[in-house]
């Protein structure tokens, strides 16, 4: 949205917000020192400091005069940056993409410094090499990063799992790819249950990654580990089942986890002044990447922070008992689940009063069950809407509420590239079951035509619903196929010779006036065509093969019994000796120039641009087989009603006398009239009394949401 700002020279009017969590806090640390041993604590000195400083013996006051207290003054920051490349709420945004990016993608980075340290010897050199000590780590959280939905209506949805082995893994190896190169290697950490409901999904994400082992990198070798170059050396996945690991409110089990991981993170190191550099990443992630994975985040950065008192000479508790650093430490990670929670989910995070406190109790079970009451009313009502106004702050999509007064929920941007992908592998599937032997697909696009209420009585009446249809030319017909994308299977389908074509007519074709979007003529724009039903061959989901009207006793049982069902559009108007039928389809939006190539440069082109590349296709092949194109454009006014209405008579009186005229060319030729007027017009719309024509789309909609939301 703000590139051409930017491109102007404007930058400056633009204010980067990062969306997130940032807090500081500091802490005042009582330091003993031992001045004859240079500065080491013995063990358990802090306890015996302690006890000494309750004794008021003179043979105690000698000891403590060896001692020297230093106030040291921590300042510890936590910084959490939500990615912009897959934005969204719980159940609006899972997975990842076919770019690699995942939902709920967050780094955070724990900032570690000196902020004051006063000793009674001025101008010590320890003293100077302690103010420039700064250390940061840090760590990711992201999504399963697998094609995966959840319907955001129930307390705990089933998970489905998307898309094929191929696509996963596609997707994944640049996740991954992206990592390694931002941060070197990457240890997974998978807090998911690993049966039940979230059992298939982690299956699912460990047999990918195994997959991804064999081919991620082979070549790259570590600098710090010359030879090294396996995948396993930079993506290593730790499954740890959070639920089952402290079943029974036994938190402290999450130190197993640090113990069983503190290899890597001794690895992996941390960014400091002096040079050193983190050398890999830790990612963890449970389902909703919010509680879980707060949880062992902050035990993770808990274990960094002692290293760093370590390195101060400064005391370590051990354990989960807290003293003042404990617990600004602890309120930091608290407050930064809560806001991350809140902004992916609309609540604070779960299982916060152990982060916070370190003990888990019954006050914190019946909080998260109230909080997760308030997700579930969340993610089933105001998610919708809060999703569109994220689309359209980041600029993925400054169209959408449009969108959303149409289909009242909100689609994933992302998944344009893959339904494009999917719609492209279904045209030639498609092609695979229905094209006669001999004959082999030109091209193939995807349309929308009315329902099967709606086409019944006319192609003027307004639909009220669409439904996709996939329409595949080959040498010698069309078909028009009604495809089962879950199934991969043909429903039916509808054979038309191109010598069977009568006529085309390519106008506006408006099926709503819900928004503004549906009223623009160039993006609503459509074609029917008249066709000879004698000759059409029509295949129904009962895999029965007939001929339509007087051919139809030729009927070719391929399995089961005959189906009468009509699938073509009966025009009521025409004459009953002819069998002239017609079908209607529009070129919808999200899915104009799926299976072009010839965009333009922002990779999208108009409607009527579309319809009018499929026309001229088909004018091109109908050429090769002597049947040509009579182009006629409309002589009356693009709102006038007489016109289209009149249009069928017209047009089969007009071709039976030009078709009689070359009949004793030298070549036979058909000719076939191109009409360019209105469908359905803006005008003709609005002033209709036709209470079928009304539209009725808004209240329709509505009506299967509701349906939809209480099953």
């Amino acid at each position: 949205m703000i590139q051409p700002f930017i491109r102007s020279g404007f930058d400056h009017l633009g204010y980067v917000i990062m969306q997130g969590f940032v807090e500081s806090t500091q802490v005042g640390i009582l330091r003993p020192k031992d001045d004859e041993h240079g500065g080491t604590i013995p063990s358990g000195l802090n306890e015996r400091l302690a006890e000494e400083e309750e004794e008021e013996d003179d043979d105690d006051e000698h000891n403590t005069t060896q001692m020297v207290e230093d106030l040291v003054e921590i300042e510890i920051g936590l910084i959490s940056r939500r990615s912009v490349r897959r934005p969204g709420l719980r159940y609006q945004r899972r997975g990842i993409d076919a770019a690699g990016s995942v939902a709920n993608e967050v780094e955070t980075e724990c900032v570690m410094t000196i902020a004051r340290a006063d000793r009674s010897q001025t101008g010590d050199q320890q003293n100077e090499e302690e103010a420039r000590v700064f250390w940061s780590f840090l760590q990711v959280r992201g999504s399963v990063p697998l094609f995966w939905s959840q319907n955001p209506t129930g307390l705990r949805p089933p998970i489905v799992l998307e898309g094929d082995s191929t696509e996963n893994l596609d997707a994944m190896t640049k996740h991954f790819k992206n990592l390694v190169e931002s941060y070197g290697r990457i240890l997974v950490i998978c807090l998911a249950e690993r049966s039940g409901n979230e059992g298939r999904l982690v299956a699912e994400f460990e047999r990918q990654l195994d997959l991804l082992q064999h081919n991620f990198l082979p070549d790259r070798a570590p600098k710090d580990h010359p030879g090294v170059g396996e995948e396993k050396e930079w993506v290593r996945f730790l499954s740890w089942d959070f639920h089952e690991k402290c079943k029974g409110m036994h938190y402290e089990k999450v130190l197993d986890l640090v113990n069983q991981i503190d290899h890597d993170i001794s690895q992996f190191g941390f960014f400091s002044m002096k040079g050193e550099r983190q050398k890999g990443v830790i990612r963890s992630n449970c389902i909703d990447c919010l509680d879980r994975t707060n949880v062992i985040q902050s035990a993770i950065a808990k274990q960094v922070l002692n290293r760093f008192l370590r390195h101060l000479n400064l005391p370590v508790n051990l354990d989960l008992t807290h003293d003042q650093l404990d617990v600004a430490f602890n309120s930091l990670w608290a407050n930064n689940g809560d806001q991350i929670s809140k902004q992916y989910a609309g609540t604070s995070a779960l299982k916060g009063d152990f982060v916070r406190t370190g003990r888990r109790n019954w006050r914190g079970m019946v909080n998260d069950a109230t909080n997760s009451v308030a997700r579930m009313w969340h993610n089933s009502i105001s998610d919708f809407f809060k999703q569109r106004v994220l689309d359209y702050t980041l600029g993925i999509n400054v169209t959408t509420f449009s969108q959303f007064q149409q289909t009242y929920s909100s689609v994933d941007p992302n998944d344009s590239a893959r339904f494009a992908k999917f719609r492209a592998i279904a045209i030639e599937d498609a092609a695979k079951q229905v094209l006669s032997e001999g004959e082999s697909k030109l091209d193939g696009w995807n349309f929308l035509t009315p329902s099967e209420e709606t086409a019944a009585h006319s192609v003027k009446a307004v639909p009220l619903t669409l439904e996709e249809r996939i329409i595949i030319l080959s040498a010698k017909a069309l078909y028009v196929v009604s495809y089962q994308y879950v199934l991969s299977k043909v429903q039916d389908f509808l054979r038309i010779g191109l010598e069977d074509i009568i006529s085309l007519q390519l106008g506006v074709y408006i099926t709503s006036l819900a928004d503004e979007q549906e009223r623009e003529e160039e993006e609503n724009y459509g074609f029917v065509i008249a066709y000879d039903a004698v000759s059409a061959t029509e295949k129904k989901t009962t895999y029965s093969m007939r001929q339509e009207g007087r051919r139809s006793g030729t009927m070719t049982t391929l399995d089961g019994e005959a189906d009468d069902s009509e699938f073509s559009l009966v025009n009521p108007e025409s004459q009953a000796g002819r069998a002239i039928k017609e079908a209607v389809f529009k070129a919808p939006r999200n899915l104009t120039g799926d299976s072009f190539a010839g965009q333009d440069e922002t990779g999208r082109m108009t409607a009527a641009g579309f319809v009018g590349h499929v026309i001229k296709r088909l004018e091109r092949e109908c050429n090769r087989n002597q049947i040509i194109f009579l182009d006629q454009s409309s002589s009356d006014s693009p709102t006038s009603d007489s016109t289209t209405s009149a249009a069928p008579a017209t047009t089969t009186d007009t071709l039976l006398t030009l078709q009689h005229s070359h009949h004793d060319s030298e070549k036979p030729q058909k000719l076939v009239l191109l009409l360019r007027a209105p469908i359905i017009g803006l005008h003709h719309l609005i002033h209709s009394s036709d209470p079928v024509l009304l539209p009725f789309n808004l209240f329709a909609r509505m009506s299967r949401g509701v349906k939809h939301i209480i099953g």
